[in-house]
């Protein structure tokens, strides 16, 4: 799994990002400042990205693509 402290986007080159539920809460908060207790991941992931200032790439949205994990790790880089 790719945690928070060894994210990398190239990890999940050819596939969407397989983070656990926890893990996703954990990214959507340092990227919000909001908890993501009471979001669906499809909702995490749409929240998240726009307040990166982009939409979700991913096929589905309860995915992220690889285009979405370049994104976040910018942003995390940026922190």
């Amino acid at each position: 799994m790719v945690g928070i402290d060894t994210y990398s986007p190239y990890r999940e080159a050819y596939t969407h990002a397989d983070f656990r539920r926890d893990e996703l809460e954990q990214i959507y908060e340092r990227i919000t400042g909001e908890p993501g207790e009471d979001l669906s991941q499809r909702e995490m992931n749409n929240v998240m990205m726009k307040e990166l200032g982009t939409g979700l790439h991913a096929k589905y949205p309860f995915d992220l693509s690889r285009q979405d994990l370049e994104v976040i790790h910018k942003a995390l880089s940026e922190d």
